[in-house]
């Protein structure tokens, strides 16, 4: 339902890409006026996106994104009526309106998914772009049946239309709302975050190229091409109806690639694209030394041209789902005001670009001058984007491969590793709790100024689970701030007596607890403790932060394990045992030879890469490539059967693998070896992993070995059974 409405309120921003031409038609315009008169809705629809973002926060996506489609209906009905050019200026501006829907819907559905699926859910949302394809397909067949002036009074019964079914098919949940007592010059402090600039930067030119060239496109035909205006428009719907439907798929490959990997991207290929798309119609001379003189018609035609742009419509569709994946998962709990402010940057860009472009026209007389600037605007971004973002990607990379080389020197243990985590995270929380605490202080004794600044302070921290602030006696003095909303239960809690408060009350500035789990929630978790100190330095609060483990980032290396040899001692009981028991023949051992030429067959050509066969229990465990986190139990007859290699795909080899291919039945040989070498003391099971070399064994006497398969192949039959 989102989408449908998106897709109406996006047709409506770009009527006068349609109805514009007749208009300057009828009026007598210029390139310059009728740049700004398309543009006029853009400047609307992004000035209101960021006021709309905030409003969704607090009341709800489904009843703001209702009555923008409602207010819209009036102006856009007028539109048919008008006969001055201020006029239809004025109700450009109304209708503009329909533009801000984007910062109501990004919202809106965003909060209705986890963030490992939301890229690809506001792709879907964003895939409403689409509605400016729909402008060029209707709008010029309802112009030649009845005149221009039907076209914005049939969108307006449209419109009726789709509020009425958006109402009744749509739901609200009360939790998505952001219920706050924050101002709104508290609010706007997010404006003095750097990191809000960079999408800003990169949504100015994958939207704002994408809204401005929307409404310039079909008169570039016209002009250019010399096309009517019903083929322009359906030529135009190349560039905008796969730029719009692609938006989903640029979500998906967010979520799997990263959000920076797929912008990076498309900046380059818009680069590429505009390159050729702003090469001019050229007539070329080449002088000779006898005869007639050389003459070249040099220029794109239009199926090259409309290839082109075909191209760059994609990209900028991909580029706009990337930036709002991106900043989704940096600010989940401000993408209202977020996206607002990202949304306003695309549109003013919107906005500004047809006005450009008619006045470009206007001096130079060159079509192609349109291109002209988005190319330059593209390579002035791709520069600005490599020494603000890339260096610093290049950097966090380089930096990250260095950690990486120091914890796999130093760290062995599940300690080391543990001591390390620790370490980078606290200077992280540190740093942020420095910045809470400073701007606490003044307003620690008004409970309502402390609460909203509180709450203004959120976006400074990541990953948390409640914020808090206690006075100097460790009595909590605000609620519990929570990415839902707010737990009043906590106000008044004596925290004094609790572990992470110890040595907090003589001097200590900031402490890091140990890990521990909650009492409530019983999970695992870590709370970071900063002092609020006052003009003075004296003590005069705490500021706290409660964390889960389990969404805390993982830095530094991770723990493997060890990859030496160890021997694990059984139960006693089974080696008090050890002379009364003796080796059963199993199914198994009947069809050792096959089941072993299966399992080395499975693991070199079909992607398994760890096995695990139990020669006592018929029956083996797998773990193939494509699912290393399930395994298949495998019967005996599932072992001798060839068929089984029907059911998991072929593939080369396991380029990780560090088992030589020739090794992995030398290693099965083995097995077969000590299955069978003594009766009493037997291999059980036995396993194989070719991606870390681990040999798994298990006997008899209830005794387990690990260790590498190299190491395994020199082990001779004393080793295992003595003299």
């Amino acid at each position: 339902m989102s989408t449908m409405a998106f897709s109406a309120c996006f047709a409506v921003w770009v009527i006068f890409s349609i109805i514009g031409i007749p208009i300057k038609a009828l009026l007598d315009l210029s390139d310059t006026q009728f740049g700004l008169l398309i543009a006029t809705p853009i400047l609307s629809g992004a000035l209101l996106r960021l006021p709309v973002g905030i409003l969704t926060d607090r009341y709800g996506g489904r009843k703001v994104f209702a009555i923008l489609l409602l207010s819209i209906i009036v102006p856009l009905y007028l539109v048919g009526s008008a006969t001055q050019y201020w006029q239809f200026l004025v109700l450009g501006l109304f209708v503009g309106v329909s533009g801000s829907s984007f910062a109501v819907g990004v919202t809106y559905t965003a909060k209705w998914f986890p963030p490992a699926r939301r890229g690809l859910a506001m792709g879907i949302f964003g895939a409403g772009n689409a509605g400016a394809a729909l402008t060029n397909f209707a709008a010029p067949a309802l112009l030649l049946a009845w005149g221009w002036q039907a076209v914005p009074k049939v969108y307006a019964l449209v419109i009726v239309v789709v509020v009425i079914v958006f109402w009744l098919f749509t739901y609200e949940d009360p939790n998505h709302r952001r219920v706050s007592k924050v101002s709104f010059k508290d609010q706007l402090v997010l404006l003095r975050d750097p990191r809000i600039w960079k999408y800003c930067q990169y949504y100015s030119l994958v939207f704002g190229g994408f809204v401005g060239l929307s409404l310039w496109i079909t008169k570039y035909y016209v002009n250019e091409y010399q096309l009517d205006l019903t083929t322009a428009a359906l030529l135009a719907s190349i560039f905008v109806l796969p730029s719009g439907i692609v938006r989903a798929l640029g979500g998906w490959l967010s979520d799997r690639y990263g959000a920076y990997i797929v912008t990076w991207g498309v900046m380059w290929v818009s680069w590429v694209c505009l390159f050729m798309l702003a090469y001019p119609q050229t007539v070329m001379n080449i002088k000779v030394i006898s005869g007639e003189d050389w003459n070249f018609d040099v220029g794109l035609n239009i199926w090259v041209f409309t290839a082109l742009l075909f191209v760059l419509g994609i990209s900028w569709g991909l580029g706009k789902a990337s930036v709002f994946k991106g900043l989704a998962d940096e600010y989940p709990n401000d993408l209202g005001l977020a996206s607002g402010i990202v949304g306003l940057a695309g549109g003013v860009g919107g906005f500004l670009l047809p006005i450009m472009f008619g006045a470009l026209i206007d001096i130079t007389r060159v079509n192609s001058s349109v291109f002209m600037l988005l190319y330059g605007a593209t390579s002035v971004s791709l520069i600005l984007v490599y020494f603000t973002f890339g260096k610093e990607h290049q950097t966090e990379a380089i930096q990250h491969a260095k950690d990486k080389i120091e914890d796999e020197a130093v760290l062995h243990s599940m300690d080391d590793i543990v001591a390390d985590q620790r370490e980078a995270i606290k200077e992280s929380m540190a740093r942020s709790l420095r910045t809470c605490a400073q701007q606490l202080s003044p307003v620690m004794k008004d409970q309502v100024a402390l609460e909203a600044k509180l709450e203004s302070l959120t976006w400074t921290l990541e990953h948390y689970k409640s914020i808090y602030v206690m006075n100097a006696k460790g009595i909590q003095i605000s609620t519990n701030l929570t990415p839902e909303g707010r737990d009043d239960d906590q106000l008044g809690r004596n925290r004094s007596q609790r572990p992470y408060m110890k040595n907090m009350f003589t001097g200590q500035d900031f402490k890091l607890s140990d890990s521990y789990i909650s009492k409530n929630k019983r999970r695992p978790s870590l709370t970071a403790i900063h002092a609020v100190r006052g003009n003075v330095d004296e003590l005069v609060g705490f500021v706290g932060v409660d964390y889960d483990l389990r969404s805390l980032p993982r830095k530094g290396a991770s723990f493997s394990g060890s990859d030496e040899k160890q021997q694990l001692e059984g139960d006693l009981s089974i080696r008090a045992g050890l002379l009364l028991q003796q080796r059963s023949q199993s199914r198994l051992d009947d069809k050792i030879d096959d089941v072993l030429t299966l399992m080395e067959v499975l693991m070199l050509e079909h992607g398994i890469f760890h096995g695990k066969i139990h020669f006592s229990s018929n029956r083996a465990t797998v773990w193939h490539l494509e699912e290393p986190c399930n395994y298949h139990i495998l019967t005996v007859d599932d072992l001798v059967n060839p068929a089984i290699c029907l059911a998991y795909p072929s593939q080369p080899y396991n380029r990780r693998a560090i088992v030589p291919k020739q090794e992995i039945k030398k290693v099965f040989d083995e097995f077969k070896r000590l299955r069978f070498t003594d009766d009493t003391i037997y291999l059980r099971a036995g396993s194989l992993n070719i991606c870390n070399g681990m040999v798994g064994l298990n006997f008899s006497c209830d005794s387990t070995h690990y260790m590498q398969y190299d190491e395994f192949l020199e082990k001779d039959h004393k080793f295992w059974l003595g003299d």
